[in-house]
């Protein structure tokens, strides 16, 4: 059965169980760096389809397609597919987080936060979403929904919706460094051992994965991580930034690293370990103890 047949039987089943006038429509959602998954969310008679910010669930499907394809002759396949779909939808709706204004830039400016993604591999993106240039890549901003205790979504900040904010690029993203070091944290953890560190209490030598306390778009913590400074501080040498994805970044001492070695593994790692969508950039970074600056290598 090919994908397109799949998606169809899945849809079709699906709708056979869902509840009064709900129904599952299928969209195609881009994603970073030219990534487009198919995706299975709820409607309610076209209220939520068309609503400017839905708060339906969405199921993306390619991964339940290659299981259906992989799986045995003896498993039940579509049947049982459809059936967990089903309810992972139904239950994403019960505990949809409330989107409430998101017009109202007062109600929401606590909330927003920024991420980091690649620039130039993400142009079509950029040219509808706030973003800011940061060395190769781009700030880009969301407004947190719900938590990442319960339930948690995403509303992405558009040049639209900045412009019904009628606020600034600037004032957008001062405040979401603020607030993306205050809702979503910072840790850093030694790679030996995978064991979080304690800044106060010192670092040594050695590789350090440096994120946030979701490891979600934890690249973002560049923007107000003060790791940086102390790890330099303490090994009294400029720190190489390696980017594993969009998720963390990877820290060690300039001191005896081969940068092209550094380059070549960053670019082997995207192409064969990274998700499409989860790949930063290509490039390895200097942070400059004395200066504080960050430069692309």
């Amino acid at each position: 059965m090919n994908f397109k047949s799949f998606l169809e039987r899945i849809q079709n089943k699906v709708n056979d169980s869902l509840p009064g006038d709900l129904r599952a429509d299928l969209k195609a959602v881009q994603k970073n760096n030219g990534a487009v998954y198919t995706g299975l969310f709820l409607a309610d008679g076209g209220a939520l389809s068309d609503a400017p910010f839905p708060a339906s669930p969405i199921v993306y499907m390619e991964d339940y397609y290659k299981r259906y394809r992989d799986a045995p002759e003896d498993d039940p396949g579509i049947e049982s597919t459809a059936e967990e779909i089903t309810g992972i939808l139904m239950q994403g709706m019960e505990n949809a987080p409330d989107v409430g204004n998101i017009t109202d830039f007062q109600e929401v400016k606590d909330r927003i936060i920024g991420r980091m993604i690649g620039y130039d591999s993400n142009l079509m993106i950029l040219e509808q979403m706030v973003h800011r240039p940061y060395l190769d890549m781009a700030i880009v901003f969301f407004v947190l929904v719900g938590s990442f205790e319960h339930s948690v979504g995403f509303v992405p900040v558009t040049k639209a919706l900045m412009n019904i904010w009628e606020v600034t690029e600037e004032e957008i993203l001062k405040t979401a460094v603020r607030n993306t070091e205050w809702l979503m944290g910072e840790k850093i953890i030694r790679f030996d051992d995978l064991v979080e560190c304690d800044r106060e209490k010192g670092l040594t030598g050695g590789m350090y994965v440096l994120s946030n306390r979701q490891n979600y778009f934890g690249a973002s913590v560049l923007l107000y991580s003060q790791s940086l400074k102390t790890l330099a501080e303490a090994l009294n040498a400029d720190i190489y930034i390696l980017p594993a994805s969009v998720h963390e970044v990877i820290l060690m001492p300039k001191a005896d690293q081969n940068l092209q070695s550094l380059q070549e593994t960053v670019k082997h790692v995207n192409e064969a370990e990274v998700r499409t969508e989860d790949v930063l950039t290509d490039s390895v970074y200097l942070y400059h103890r004395d200066s504080g600056e960050i430069e692309i290598m």
